[in-house]
């Protein structure tokens, strides 16, 4: 069936200073991710997560914030698409009001997909700096051709963007898809699998 029956599961995840329960692989192309998040965990650089649906951009934005100095304070998510302008104005506006926190780290989910309403509210909060907080942005699209179909504002391109870190897809690195399966696995096992492993053959299978 693809699998055996030991006591427990381990991952192939190199120890590292950050949440390797989190991001999970040892493919050059992760290596090179991790290269740029620990540059990043004790400054506040604006950051934008470039990545395709699936790839993990909010678990690499949790995890930058849970390593960084703001650890302590609050991760507070904005889905900017297909939130309405008028969503997005209110949860800018219980920040400038302290309904919500203007302290810790705003992470922007999907900045490519905001409304150019949205946009401009954005821009005007950002240039008029009453928060206290880490801005880090996701998106799955390419943010300069938004530019240039007039879908995205220039200026708001450029103050969000100042770290531009691009997550692969797995295709791109299938040397990680046996420690992600096992992962995975393993959280199955935690919530009342028979512990399990996939053994060799099945593992090769995978990531052809």
């Amino acid at each position: 069936n693809g699998m055996n029956a030991p006591n427990a599961i381990t991952g192939a995840s190199p120890a590292a200073p950050w949440d390797i329960e989190q991001i999970i692989g040892t493919s050059p192309a992760v290596q090179e991710m991790y290269r740029l998040l620990a540059r990043l965990i004790h400054n506040d650089l604006p950051v934008v997560l470039i990545g395709e649906a699936g790839t993990g951009k909010e678990i690499v934005a949790r995890t930058l914030h849970r390593m960084g100095n703001r650890k302590s304070e609050p991760f507070v998510v904005i889905r900017m698409e297909p939130s309405s302008p008028d969503f997005i104005e209110k949860e800018l506006s219980a920040i400038e009001s302290g309904k919500q926190p203007a302290a810790g780290t705003l992470f922007l989910d999907e900045i490519g997909g905001m409304p150019m309403k949205a946009q401009t509210r954005l821009l005007h909060w950002l240039q008029q700096g009453s928060h206290d907080m880490r801005i880090i942005c996701a998106t799955r699209h390419d943010l300069m051709q938004r530019i240039k179909s007039g879908e995205l504002l220039e200026d708001l391109y450029y103050r969000l963007n100042v770290v531009p870190i691009r997550i692969p897809p797995l295709r791109e690195r299938r040397e990680d898809i046996a420690p992600l399966a096992n992962y995975f696995l393993r959280k199955a096992c935690e919530k009342g699998l028979t512990a399990k492993i996939f053994d060799a053959e099945t593992l090769a299978v995978m990531e052809q």
